[in-house]
């Protein structure tokens, strides 16, 4: 019975809640890497705030917010209707934790790269700095190609507490509700196991896809 709307609700909130992270962290993180002055070690303040705040108190946060703005979710016995935009919220509370962690790597990644000698040496070719740019994203992308797995098992675990709080039918919801039954635990850990593998399988063949075009 978890084969149901509920599912793939979960599926469509943790997919776009990756690919948000994923294509707005990296290039934020690009460019954060950058720009970053030389000898420049941790997180800024902003990030460490962010990352100090539970996943809960920023759900609850969003909720209140969206109290406002969004329509709710039409429940009967046999489906559910969500509302126009009931899932903004819900997705951008699972997305900014997500969202700090993986920029911050990428900006990393993206300013150790500018110290290499290749990178050293288009300078002296005379390349500008967006052409440079350009050239170390390439490797940079890779690298957090790799991070896809991680990312999901972030966003994974902010689904049970962003599900609940938001009142959504998800698989998450479901699991709280029917703690006391061993089928429902057991089935619903298989379905996130697998929804993580896929995702680190996706993220596998990304990976090489990208090196067959990068040429190595």
């Amino acid at each position: 019975s978890l084969y149901n709307e509920g599912l793939f609700l979960s599926l469509k909130i943790v997919s776009v809640a990756v690919l948000l992270v994923f294509f707005t962290a990296v290039p934020a993180g690009i460019w954060r890497g950058k720009t970053r002055k030389k000898g420049l070690e941790g997180r800024g303040i902003l990030q460490l705030a962010i990352l100090s705040i539970p996943q809960a108190f920023i759900a609850l946060g969003l909720f209140y917010i969206s109290l406002g703005w969004i329509e709710p979710y039409a429940v009967n016995e046999v489906s559910f209707a969500i509302g126009k935009g009931a899932l903004i919220f819900p997705v951008l509370s699972m997305s900014i934790i997500p969202f700090v962690c993986l920029s911050e790597k990428v900006s990393g990644l993206t300013e150790r790269e500018m110290t290499r000698e290749y990178v050293f040496m288009a300078r002296v070719r005379g390349l500008t700095d967006a052409e440079l740019v350009k050239h170390v994203s390439k490797g940079v992308v890779i690298s957090a190609v790799k991070l896809i797995p991680k990312l999901t098992a972030i966003v994974l675990s902010n689904l049970i507490v962003v599900e609940y709080i938001f009142g959504l039918p998800g698989i998450m919801n479901r699991l709280l509700l029917d703690i006391k039954s061993p089928e429902t635990v057991f089935f619903a850990m298989i379905i996130i196991g697998a929804v993580y593998t896929e995702f680190l399988l996706i993220s596998k063949v990304i990976e090489a896809l990208l090196d067959i075009k990068g040429g190595n």
